[in-house]
């Protein structure tokens, strides 16, 4: 039975690394992280006149969210510590959520900004397909996450015997 348990330990193990990685090689096509995927752009048949638009649009916004991305490394390598650290401190965890949460909020009305200045330029069949791909993703990010709580139960079961 060992041998069996140490066979399922590491089938588990080496189907949630593996499905991490196509997560992660997925992120490689992004023209621009946080707001729109290479993909998505490229199946919603862009003339070139949307093409220029959308850069120019992309290109306003290209520099405020890296200089968010910036202002939150230090602040979530705090929070990460604090979770992480050797004596734990509710206060100091949700200091440092809040820190994190507070850059994050402008992040997120850039992104809403984007879209506003993007919807625009899209016609009513582009917005249509930009729509199912949103719902598409955001149910393919709910089926991983019942794919790891599921493989994370099956690997927490006792052995039977």
């Amino acid at each position: 039975m060992k041998v069996n348990k140490k066979l399922t330990v590491l089938l588990t193990l080496t189907i949630i690394f593996s499905s991490a990685l196509v997560v992660r090689a997925g992120n490689f096509g992004h023209m621009e992280k946080g707001f729109f995927g290479l993909r998505t752009l490229m199946q919603l048949d862009l003339t070139d006149a949307q093409k220029a638009e959308i850069s120019n649009i992309l290109n306003t916004y290209r520099e405020q969210r890296q200089n968010i991305e910036l202002q939150l490394s230090e602040p979530k390598e705090q929070l990460r510590s604090a979770i992480h650290a050797e004596n734990f401190s509710e206060e100091n965890v949700r200091q440092a959520h809040r820190n994190v949460s507070s850059i994050m909020e402008n992040l997120v009305v850039l992104r809403a900004k984007f879209m506003a200045e993007l919807k625009p330029v899209l016609t009513s069949d582009q917005l249509k397909v930009l729509k199912e791909k949103r719902a598409e993703a955001s149910e393919k990010m709910k089926e991983r996450r019942q794919l790891r709580q599921t493989m994370m139960d099956a690997w927490l079961q006792p052995p039977t015997e």
